[in-house]
């Protein structure tokens, strides 16, 4: 039988496919079969899902079915959503060994159908409600929203194991079966170095030699403070060049309106394409408040920056980053930046590092473990 990998995120974000689709076709290399459900709980995203289903196919190598669920907002969501589960499971007549739940929420439905579940805990919910919500005057939705975030947490403590995604995150939520800490990686066949990909992208970019390029890579949620990372850059000398990747193109243009147009690329790629551009750069730059939300965190932009040999400006309080920097050593101040200089050798000791502790291939291992391989 195949395992089910369970989520209520939709198919639409390049982060469910390098943490979803790739870990899925890495995990059919070491024998471990799944079959991929999205549930997408609104009609922009369950029909841009569907758009996306062949390529979802395909990244995977698994099968992959989306289906229209119920806002986990929504009063009594996650009984009817895991009645969609079983209706499904039924339909298809479909049995699976175990169900990986990514996320409180979809563990939460888990629990409702099998007490075979993994735990996937991507973050600190119960933060990133507190930051979204602290200056709600709306007090019932306030307390209904943290009510529903607490029931996911419990309901999730009973799966038989647990992955959490940082060594905080796994004290603060004190979960005591079997679980695991395995950070977000990057797949090395998507994320590497490579100083002839970085001259094609740069005489592509109309980049010369002389130009120095920051990079921000990522979504323009308040978390990611992107206000504050054009304000950064703003502060660099002329000699800088500033490249934007995001999906969220039409908010960053307006954050950028102070910045001069020759002075910054700002794009939205595939992230089999982001690579190059990554290559094409010098600095990676991931900005975050000192709270628990982002002590609990693992951005996956860190181990894609790090895989292609980037020096990195980040905040302090960053999950497991200075653990992780330990061994790669890649961590840059920003008055570094003022007499930096491009070293090709460096890079390449920067994408050594980054393979060895958080490329897919290096945390195989404890995947076996966790799946019993």
């Amino acid at each position: 039988m195949k395992n089910l990998f369970l989520f209520f995120e939709g198919l639409a974000t390049n982060v469910i496919d390098s943490q979803v689709l790739i870990h899925c076709r890495k995990m059919k290399e070491i024998g471990v079969e799944f079959e991929i459900w999205a549930f997408a709980c609104n009609d922009t995203l369950y029909k841009s899902s569907l758009a996306r289903i062949n390529y979802a196919k395909e990244l995977s190598q698994c099968e992959v079915k989306v289906f229209k669920g119920i806002r986990p907002a929504y009063p009594f969501s996650e009984i009817i959503n895991s009645n969609l589960v079983k209706k499904n499971l039924l339909k298809y007549n479909t049995q699976f060994n175990f169900i990986h739940a990514r996320t409180d929420y979809s563990a939460h439905i888990a629990s409702l159908i099998t007490d075979k579940f993994i735990w996937d805990c991507r973050g600190d919910t119960l933060s990133e409600f507190q930051k979204e919500y602290e200056y709600s005057n709306n007090l019932l939705g306030k307390l209904y929203k943290r009510y529903k975030i607490q029931t996911s947490i419990k309901f999730s403590q009973k799966a038989k194991k647990a992955i959490f995604v940082s060594n905080f995150l796994k004290n603060k939520l004190r979960y005591t079966k079997q679980s695991y800490v395995i950070g977000c990686a990057a797949d090395d066949k998507l994320f590497f170095y490579d100083k002839d990909l970085r001259k094609r992208k740069r005489k592509e970019l109309n980049l010369s030699e002389n130009d120095k390029v920051l990079i921000y890579s990522g979504g323009m949620a308040h978390y990611q403070m992107f206000p504050q990372t054009v304000e950064f850059f703003n502060g660099l000398t002329s000699d800088w060049k500033f490249i934007v990747l995001t999906t969220g193109v039409d908010i960053a243009h307006k954050y950028l309106q102070n910045v001069s147009s020759n002075r910054y690329i700002l794009k939205s790629v595939k992230l089999e394409d982001v690579n190059a551009y990554l290559n094409a750069s010098d600095i990676g730059i991931m900005l975050r408040e000192q709270d628990d939300l982002n002590r609990s965190a693992s951005p996956t932009k860190y181990a894609e920056y790090s895989m292609s040999g980037l020096n990195i400006i980040y905040s302090d309080d960053i999950g497991d980053l200075d653990i992780y920097n330990k061994s790669i050593n890649n961590r840059i101040q920003k008055e570094d930046l003022f007499n930096f200089r491009y070293n090709a050798s460096s890079r390449e000791k920067i994408f050594t590092n980054t393979k060895n502790l958080l490329s897919k291939d290096s945390i195989l291992e404890e995947y076996k473990k966790l799946y019993e391989v």
